[in-house]
């Protein structure tokens, strides 16, 4: 079962989205992947693309990852975004998972998920290019709860409508609906 998290903007809740479902569905004995186009880390990132595995829990993404009860995470981050490097290590990686969970939208340009989330702003106009490639492949909208802006109320009564919509509120990012939903999908 592979999830895929994605989102039209940054800061939307991904993380949390993802932290919420770890945590959640622990029997998934998830691999959780966050892609990201910047280098973190010491020294240049060898190229095309540097895989590395959180082993600790801290505050970064992956190891939050981990504190949720993720059984492996990783980052995977691009030099100069070049996802087309990618694509065969991530596949392996992800091959050898029963559940695993990938944090970005981009992402999508290449795996074909079981389920995609799209973690959704309506509050917010910024709109990445890469998710609105693949808004038509939305499986479910983790939406917050705020009054949309007039774009956004065209889009979830156009090319989102008829998907199945989560309410959240932060610091939830999660909620009871959301959690039955993606157990059903993993067969639990």
């Amino acid at each position: 079962m592979l999830v895929v998290v994605g989102g039209p903007c940054r800061n939307v809740g991904k993380t949390a989205v993802v932290v919420g479902l770890i945590q959640a569905l622990p029997q998934a004995g998830w691999t959780a992947v966050k892609i990201t186009p910047h280098h973190y880390g010491a020294g240049s990132p060898p190229a095309p693309y540097h895989l590395e595995r959180q082993t600790e829990v801290d505050a970064t993404d992956t190891g939050r990852f981990l504190a949720a009860g993720a059984a492996r995470s990783y980052l995977l981050s691009l030099a100069g975004g070049n996802l087309r490097s990618l694509i065969a290590p991530l596949r392996v990686l992800l091959g050898a998972s029963d559940h695993a969970i990938v944090e970005t939208t981009r992402a999508l340009d290449f795996l074909v998920p079981d389920l995609y989330l799209a973690v959704i702003h309506p509050g917010v106009d910024d709109v990445k290019e890469s998710w609105l490639r693949h808004v038509d492949r939305v499986t479910a909208c983790v939406v917050h709860d705020v009054e949309p802006t007039e774009r956004w109320r065209r889009w979830l009564a156009g090319p989102l409508a008829g998907k199945p919509r989560f309410s959240i509120r932060p610091p939830c990012y999660v909620c009871e609906d959301l959690i039955r939903f993606v157990a059903s999908r993993c067969g639990f």
